[in-house]
This record gives structure tokens, sequence and C-alpha cells, in this order.
């Protein structure tokens, strides 16, 4: 989690069948844990938390 003025991001961490990794960045301007898919604000390839 990393909080910057009003916003709160997190991070998950997703592989798919083929072995391909992908890293979900999720904004929430309300500090609250509970985001879903339409709170995505970016998606890379690899994972950005062991990078």
């Amino acid at each position: 989690m990393l909080s910057k003025d009003n916003f709160t991001y997190y991070v998950r961490v997703i592989e798919d069948d083929a072995s391909n990794v992908f890293s979900l960045i999720y904004e929430s301007q309300d500090g609250t844990e509970d985001v879903n898919i339409s709170d995505v604000v970016e998606i890379r390839r690899g994972d950005i938390i062991c990078d």
C-alpha cells in the first residue's frame, strides 16, 4: 500500500494459466481496501513488488 494525498494505491500480482505474471495497480480515494476491477489504474507485465 502506498498513500499520496487523498489516494491509496494497492498492488495485486497475478499469474495466468500460461504462467504470465502481471501486476494490477488499484487506486482508492477513500482509503478503503474494498477495491475491484473498476479501480485498476494500471496493469504492468511482471511482478513489480519483487523487481
